[in-house]
């Protein structure tokens, strides 16, 4: 959600072939540079949704990916829809989460979602980044 250029998308496709991807971006310039790109790259399963989360129903997820697009407590609601009853949603995000999760307790409640956090550091630059794992 919020695949803006691409990312991490169509890296996550060209490492993982087997995975159906939707790259879903309400922003119709950049909706048609991921329809372009995946396109001249020849990549199978992937279905560009130049729409807004919270205006899909008709498909369901094992995977919600976040990039830094907005705060837990709102986007929650928008794309919750999204998942299998199994699925996660996963944010990425760069810092002060404790306190992000913490404003969102009662959304997290209400969609019986427990958030995990993953410290990771990018590759090459070793900056620290953080994942709130959203599941069931």
């Amino acid at each position: 959600m919020g695949s803006g250029a691409g990312l991490p998308g169509i890296p996550l496709k060209i490492m993982r072939d087997d995975i159906k991807l939707y790259l879903i971006e309400s922003t119709q310039k950049k909706a048609a540079f991921l329809s372009l790109v995946t396109a001249e790259m020849n990549l199978k399963n992937v279905t560009v949704l130049p729409e807004r989360a919270e205006n899909i129903t008709d498909i369901k997820c094992d995977v919600v990916l976040i990039r830094l697009i907005g705060k837990i407590k709102k986007t929650v609601p928008m794309t919750v829809s999204l998942l299998k009853s199994s699925g996660k949603i996963i944010f990425y995000k760069s810092k002060n989460i404790e306190e992000e999760i913490s404003e969102a307790k009662k959304i997290l409640a209400k969609y019986k979602l427990r958030p995990a956090i993953k410290e990771i550091t990018l590759p090459e630059t070793k900056i620290a980044r953080r994942l709130v794992i959203l599941e069931r």
